[in-house]
């Protein structure tokens, strides 16, 4: 009589799952061949590189809700305890474990790397190769310890009644309690530091903006930085026509070892530089600098809140679970993990609306060469 009362429920799950999972594994496939396809982004900014590694732990989380969580909404439950002993399906569910540590330990370093370069003025050369190889190493080492550790203490299972995935840890006494405790202070503790370095950006990035408007006035005495500082935000008044050809092409140079690409020239007259009164407008490079990083950090910042909204569904379902009626906690397995495929489906979404460097990428891929 529980599988009669259930059917509704579990074609409505399985209904939903199957949407959302679809658009999510298809977006994701899409992100990953616009990396490989265009190397040039994993080559000359970081940021691409770990959203790369993000995206790779997103489908392996799409896959085992193909393979596991939709399967078993449409089928009896004889059916489904006949695949549950498969080895098929033990890979599959574990597959759920990887993108999930994956996830929560690429989007901590994204957030981290947000910091040094926003916070931190462009200190970031943990974030540079061979450095951001050998820390994408040691981040995919550690997510794959855990997840060995978990598979032989709790390997992940599926409630078929219960319409959700956990871990088994009836058969690992102690060490899997221990484990369990573990992990439920590694999966807080990330996001936790996560929501209190984001804190720190907006209020580097408030100073930086109130920086901005006060040093709007040019300083007749300043010169533009170098290019180790990366900045070159002044107006700058020529003091002769040797000294006006000298800086000129030096200024675009600089401007084009900064990336940017919408410069304007300034044009001399010889009257106008005899008198002092010409100045050679440039368009700030450091401020297009900070402009795109700070794009960056809002695609950053949209992806680590549905992460941080996740992570309170899982923790405060179960306890709505224990006060509503009964009957209902199906209903929030269902909710649930909507969340979960919603949060491994964000990432591509984001990029493919607000990124233009990834859109113009995706429009090549389809361009036949």
């Amino acid at each position: 009589m529980v599988v009669e009362e259930n059917a509704v429920i579990r074609l409505i799950g399985g209904a939903a799952f199957s949407v959302l999972s679809s658009f999510g594994l298809i977006t994701n496939v899409l992100l990953i061949s616009t990396f490989v396809k265009a190397k040039n982004f994993l080559k000359s900014n970081f940021f691409y590189i770990l959203a790369y590694q993000l995206a790779l732990c997103d489908f392996l989380v799409h896959i085992s809700q193909i393979g596991v969580v939709i399967p078993a909404c449409f089928i009896s439950s004889a059916q489904f305890y006949a695949y549950q002993s498969t080895l098929i399906f033990k890979l599959l569910a574990n597959c759920d474990t990887i993108g999930f540590y994956g996830t929560l330990h690429f989007t901590f370093v994204i957030v981290i790397s947000r910091y040094t370069v926003i916070a931190s003025r462009g200190s970031n050369i943990v974030f540079r190769p061979p450095c951001i190889y050998i820390l994408i190493a040691a981040v995919w080492i550690s997510t794959a310890g855990l997840v060995a550790i978990e598979v032989c203490l709790c390997p992940k299972n599926f409630d078929y009644f219960g319409l959700y995935l956990f871990k088994d840890c009836r058969n690992s006494g102690m060490q899997g309690q221990c484990y369990n405790s573990f992990t439920y202070f590694w999966t807080l503790s990330p996001p936790i530091a996560m929501f209190l370095i984001y804190i720190c950006i907006f209020i580097k990035l408030r100073k930086m903006s109130t920086t901005t408007v006060s040093s709007a006035v040019p300083n007749e005495h300043s010169l533009p930085e170098g290019a180790e500082n990366s900045a070159a935000h002044s107006t700058v008044k020529d003091k002769g026509t040797e000294r006006a050809k000298q800086k000129q092409p030096q200024l675009l140079s600089f401007a084009k070892r900064a990336n940017c690409t919408s410069l304007t020239q300034p044009s001399y007259k010889s009257t106008d530089i005899e008198n002092n009164s010409q100045r050679i407008i440039l368009q700030p490079p450091k401020r297009l600098f900070r402009k795109r990083e700070t794009n960056f950090f809002m695609q950053a910042a949209i992806i680590c809140a549905v992460l941080e909204l996740e992570i309170i569904v899982f923790y405060l379902f179960p306890v709505l679970g224990k006060l509503l009626p009964e009957g209902a906690d199906i209903w929030l397995s269902v909710v649930q993990n909507c969340c979960v495929i919603i949060n491994n489906s964000v990432q591509p979404t984001i990029y493919f609306i607000f990124n233009s460097e990834i859109r113009n990428a995706l429009k090549k891929l389809f361009i036949c060469h």
